[in-house]
């Protein structure tokens, strides 16, 4: 009876909080030991790999066919007990065995359909949405100059940002369809399995069991550098938006180094080793937001008449207050325009070295463009013209 009530217990407080627990989450698992599940035909499979919510919603109903099991367990007992025993104690024990049990029964199936009655949903782990569709480029109506970069400069950015967006959301959402394909493929041949009585027929099946695991498997690591390199962008676009924080942009930057960390160390735990493409968007999306930095602290520098001197190697008898890009604060003193020269010549001569960790000819043109633009606008600027 115990054991009916804490399953009650724990299908209405998992049901409720489902929902908000699993949106967050999308990639698919390979599990170390598969639940049972009963499909629509009637049929047992044990699925390998399941998403978090599939998994949870899994679960859910496999506590409520346990709670069934356990009371016609119960039940059974208790009758029997009735029956074989001649003392009216042990008659009355049946009883209260068989009457807690069909209470406990009741009280599951009660739980699950007054929910399902107040609200479906609070039952359906909600599963996490194809990510599909356009997105949407804003327009910008307001721009503020990063360095000497144009706003057509900065729309014509937006637009490849949001290019590359669409095009690795399509691949997504292709890749979520071949993976149901898969596991359709992969039941199918483990009922043909336990169906089938002959050694070589099962060897057969087997083999090609393992063929479609090998698929999933890739499938999903495809879809994992997708899905990161989609994240990527979504950490590029706001500041290619509205590149005028430094803050965010060293975000950006921590952000997805994480990310590639996570990525790389599942990818390979999953026996994927060849890094390539994941390497691809991660040195182009970093080089990126370095450029954007560069561009930041030139377009917020500036420029103070002082008394350094008035000859070229002194600096024309200019000072330079600029935002470190590595802190996000001032300098803690004034620079002469060779220093702030060097510093932002530093960061944009890092983001060029990416280009060579870059074999993806596309993303590699696109960096050459943006570092050309950016040493234009710092070369044509004050602290170009007397720092260089």
């Amino acid at each position: 009876m115990s054991v009916l009530i804490t399953t009650t217990m724990f299908i209405g407080v998992l049901s409720i909080n489902t929902t908000q627990l699993v949106n967050a989450e999308g990639p698919a698992y390979t599990l170390l030991e598969p639940l049972p599940k009963v499909t629509q035909s009637g049929q047992v499979s044990m699925e390998p790999s399941v998403s978090l919510s599939t998994y949870i919603q899994d679960a859910i109903n496999l506590f409520i066919a346990l709670s069934a099991v356990s009371a016609v367990f119960m039940i059974v007992w208790g009758g029997l007990e009735y029956m074989t025993t001649d003392s009216w104690k042990g008659k009355d024990d049946g009883i209260k065995k068989v009457k807690n049990a069909v209470i406990g029964l009741i009280m599951v199936l009660s739980a699950v359909l007054i929910l399902k009655t107040v609200n479906p949903q609070l039952i359906e782990v909600a599963k996490i949405p194809s990510i599909q569709g356009e997105l949407k480029t804003s327009s910008l109506d307001t721009f503020r100059n990063a360095g000497s970069l144009s706003g057509a400069a900065i729309n014509q950015q937006v637009a490849q940002t949001t290019q590359q967006s669409n095009t690795t959301a399509s691949n997504i959402v292709a890749q979520n369809n071949s993976l149901v394909s898969l596991q359709q493929q992969y039941n199918d041949l483990a009922y043909e399995m336990a169906l089938t009585t002959d050694s070589d027929t099962y060897s057969e099946l087997e083999a090609q069991q393992q063929e479609i695991q090998d698929q999933i498997s890739g499938t999903i690591n495809t879809r994992t550098v997708q899905e990161t390199a989609l994240y990527f962008n979504s950490q590029l676009r706001p500041n290619v938006e509205n590149p005028n924080n430094m803050e965010q942009l060293n975000t950006a930057l921590a952000n997805i180094g994480r990310s590639y960390g996570t990525a790389s160390s599942n990818l390979q735990r999953n026996g994927q080793f060849d890094l390539t493409e994941l390497n691809n968007q991660y040195n182009y999306s970093e080089a990126s937001l370095n450029i954007m930095r560069a561009n930041l602290a030139l377009s917020s520098a500036q420029i103070n008449s002082s008394s350094m001197g008035t000859s070229p190697g002194t600096g024309g008898g200019l000072s330079v207050i600029m935002t470190n890009p590595e802190t996000g604060v001032n300098f803690n003193r004034p620079l002469t325009p060779t220093e702030a020269y060097n510093n932002l010549r530093g960061l944009l001569n890092t983001a060029s070295s990416g280009i060579n960790n870059v074999s993806d000819q596309t993303l590699k043109t696109n960096l050459q463009n943006q570092i050309q633009a950016a040493m234009s606008s710092l070369n044509a600027s004050q602290i170009g013209r007397y720092g260089h």
